[in-house]
């Protein structure tokens, strides 16, 4: 068996008084046992077919669960596959309404709060019960496919998180791994990337406009508190992918507080800050595409909207999956 599982007011406790990590797991994606094998859980889907109505391919839709209860935005994405169920979502923000703050604790710590509230949305969804020991099940057999390891650094203000994104991009700063440099590339105007975007890349963000988006803003009540305390904090986020993964790395059981300190630091060892710009004399400069630019947040707009989305969530019901049709 497996000891020392937090519940989810552990972990909120832990958030309160400050425990938590120097590198942190935010977002991760599972394969899990799914024991009900004859029960598919999606949101709909498309589904071709031919003339004769022989089914070419399907796609099943990704069905969301929301926790209501520490966080309005706080969702997980699931959908099964046959015997396997896809997760996808931010634990620690699922159980606790924010992710500013982070527990410090291995995946298995985590997830061993995180699936017990699981398996009770998905029993109330589907009507069934999933057993009791699909939880030990998910944590021996389950599978990552993708993991967000990230760092935070206080710049005292947003506006000097700023300079800094900028100076980055200015000086091409990024990750150099032989002869091959990634600079860091715009993705919004308070976020920059950089790497290999199949199977890694590392993200670097101000928190405080990331936390002000439709989809991430914190739970209600602590809104106030953690978007001050989000002022001038940059975010390293280093997100690998199953292609990025060895054998070992595609289990839940290695990801101990070795491992994932090990797998960061790997890659942050090799953060290159050159200070000048190495684009050859002569050479222009690659041509960024940016998507619609995160302006610096408006704490009252924010917070209007974070109130008006929070009571529509409570009003409108939840619309049932459809599936559509498509020829082929």
């Amino acid at each position: 068996m497996l000891a020392s599982l937090p519940s989810p007011d552990t972990l909120q406790a832990l958030v309160a008084s400050g425990a938590y990590a120097d590198i942190a797991i935010d977002t991760v994606s599972l394969k899990l046992p799914w024991p009900l094998s004859n029960t598919s859980l999606h949101d709909g889907g498309t589904v071709a077919h031919d003339a004769e109505g022989v089914i070419q391919w399907e796609s099943k839709r990704r069905l969301s669960l929301k926790n209501l209860g520490p966080s309005w935005s706080a969702s997980i994405s699931c959908r099964t596959r046959d015997d396997v169920l896809e997760v996808s979502g931010s634990p620690v923000k699922f159980l606790t309404g924010q992710n500013l703050h982070q527990p410090a604790g291995d995946l298995v710590w985590l997830l061993g709060s995180f699936l017990p509230l699981l398996q009770t949305l998905l029993e109330e969804h589907l009507d069934e019960k999933l057993g009791r020991t699909w939880v030990q099940d998910c944590l021996q057999r389950g599978r990552v496919t993708r993991i967000d390891l990230n760092r935070q650094f206080a710049h005292g203000s947003d506006r000097r998180a700023k300079n800094w994104l900028e100076t980055a991009l200015a000086a091409k700063h990024g990750i150099k791994f032989g002869s091959k440099i990634y600079p860091y590339r715009a993705y919004s105007d308070t976020s920059v990337r950089a790497g290999p975007k199949r199977r890694w890349h590392m993200a670097v963000y101000m928190k405080r406009p990331e936390m002000g988006v439709n989809s991430h803003m914190p739970r209600k009540d602590l809104a106030e508190a953690l978007l001050n305390e989000a002022e001038g904090i940059t975010r390293h986020e280093l997100r690998t992918m199953s292609e990025g993964f060895s054998d070992e790395q595609r289990s839940i059981l290695h990801w101990s507080r070795t491992h994932i300190e090990a797998h960061f630091a790997a890659t942050w060892e090799h953060l290159y800050e050159p200070g000048v710009d190495v684009v050859a004399p002569g050479r222009s400069q690659r041509r960024v595409r940016r998507r619609k630019p995160i302006v610096l947040l408006d704490y009252d707009d924010a917070m209007e909207r974070a109130h008006r989305e929070f009571e529509q969530k409570f009003e409108s019901p939840a619309q049932p999956g459809t599936i559509d049709i498509a020829w082929v």
